[in-house]
């Protein structure tokens, strides 16, 4: 095959990146604001309450769509993704009804239309590849990087609306992101599935009708799912926790009793990767919690004139994964194309390096202004290893589960994948505990709590990233493409 037509990706990647970057700029405005808005004098939530919320709310992101994922592999990905946008999109009307009623419906809704679109359109990213196409990294990269850009808009944007014209209309406002996206999917479906790559495609046992109707119903009890576990947050920590064990030693399962060796070799290196990621996970949603909080105490937010709000800084998180993302997904083909492209396990290594020095590099500069506020010039740096970590991990773990899920099982493991990401942010709660500070208590005393939860962070994901680095070559047989 002519080199330039082997790199060339399909137009499938371009529509999904499309729809899935519209998503995000809806979705990623409950990211932006809704601990802010449970805060609120109308939800009227604690600071302890309202942190613990938004774990909650994180962990069923990306738990949920492990349920979501199995129905999409049963009863079709089309259908899964559609009724996932009608309930993400009713979840946006009910947060903007001014009623405390409409939060606590409109946040279940939303979450159980991600759980059917999120693994739905990852995994359909993946399925319009052959398991072992070349172009399959480059092409995780390219979706992640341009999905981004939704986020960065919500996450940029948001926080500036909700400010002026109220958590209401900003909702109501963003829900446009969900139509046009639900548009968008509709108008090039066809399109899509003329590129899922042939051994991807599985018959469906069930009538239309009854699919739909199955997915309806399922919805209708992730909503019931979701209500439970925010209401009772212990609850949910539990059921993410049994849940976790039990679909790792149900994959375990399967990998044992699977005829070909090389398929249960496979599972078995998914497994390990997945449970590495937990560690990279748990400090990259570190991102989106402690730095917001820590930027607010002890940074001087000033540039110039102008007074940078705390939670907009995330957003340099995705400015730069588009950036940087293009120039990851442009060395991927290159290396691709010369036969030196890095193994899945040397990737979550340097990933897994990267983030732990961003961690220590934060540390270092916190105990640098001990005595005063950091400048939040400062952070950049620091975002940049952040991102090349997250670039090495989340989108080549989309790759990684494309690759490496047996044939008709890709909807689980990808919401396994996302598993992963719900699980870590329980983590990553459990660590924010240790950073709870008084509101009189002084730049020097907030520095140095924060300088040791930094260090700390930095320094086990450190010594994790070396170990599996040095170990790496036994994943690269576990994961190695078949000679032809």
């Amino acid at each position: 095959m002519n080199q330039a037509l082997s790199q060339k990706h399909p137009s499938a990647l371009w529509i999904l990146s499309l729809v899935y970057a519209l998503y995000a700029v809806s979705y990623g405005v409950l990211f932006s604001n809704l601990l802010m808005y449970a805060e609120s004098d109308k939800i009227g939530f604690t600071q302890d309450h309202a942190f613990a919320y938004m774990a909650s709310f994180t962990s069923l992101t990306f738990i949920l769509p492990l349920a979501g994922g199995a129905l999409a592999d049963k009863f079709g990905f089309k259908n899964s993704i559609m009724m996932g946008f009608i309930f993400c999109i009713i979840g946006f009307f009910l947060l903007g009804s001014h009623s405390s009623l409409g939060f606590y419906l409109g946040v279940s809704c939303a979450l159980a239309g991600n759980a059917l679109c999120m693994p739905g359109i990852w995994a359909i990213v993946g399925m319009i590849y052959e398991k072992n196409d070349g172009r399959r990294e480059a092409g995780s990269t390219i979706f992640y990087l341009l999905f981004n850009i939704g986020f960065l808009i919500s996450f940029s944007c948001s926080p500036l609306m909700a400010a002026y014209i109220g958590y209401y209309k900003t909702f109501t406002i963003f829900c446009i992101g969900f139509i046009t996206s639900f548009i968008v999917f509709i108008l090039f479906a066809n399109k899509i599935s003329k590129d899922i790559h042939i051994e991807a495609r599985s018959e469906l046992k069930h009538s239309q009708l009854t699919n739909i109707l199955i997915l309806f119903l399922a919805s209708l009890l992730g909503i019931v799912i979701s209500l439970i576990c925010l209401r009772f947050l212990n609850i949910n920590q539990i059921l993410v926790w049994a849940i976790t064990a039990a679909i790792f030693i149900y994959i375990a399962y399967l990998a044992m009793k699977q005829p070909c060796k090389i398929t249960s070799r496979k599972m078995w290196a998914f497994i390990i990767l997945s449970i590495m990621a937990i560690a990279y996970v748990t400090i990259y949603n570190s991102e989106f919690n402690l730095l917001p909080d820590f930027i607010s105490r002890a940074v001087n937010s000033t540039i110039g004139s102008f007074s940078v709000p705390s939670g907009m800084v995330t957003s340099l998180d995705p400015l730069f994964c588009i950036i940087i993302g293009v120039i990851l997904g442009r060395l991927w083909m290159f290396l691709n194309a010369k036969n030196k492209n890095p193994g899945l396990a040397t990737k979550f290594a340097l990933g897994l390096i990267a983030s732990a020095l961003g961690y220590i590099l934060l540390a270092v500069f916190v105990k640098q202004s001990a005595t005063h506020e950091m400048s939040i010039l400062l952070t950049i740096p620091v975002f940049i290893l952040f991102v090349i970590g997250e670039l090495l991990v989340l989108p080549i773990g989309i790759s990684m589960t494309g690759r490496l899920a047996p044939k008709g099982k890709e909807g689980l493991f990808m919401g396994t994948w996302t598993l992963v990401q719900g699980a870590s942010a329980l983590v990553t709660s459990y660590v924010a505990s240790f950073t709870i500070i008084s509101v009189t208590s002084s730049i020097k005393s907030t520095n140095m709590q924060y300088f040791h939860v930094f260090i700390t962070f930095g320094v086990v994901v450190l010594i994790l990233g070396l170990i599996f680095f040095s170990i790496r070559k036994y994943f690269a047989l576990l994961t190695a493409r078949p000679s032809r």
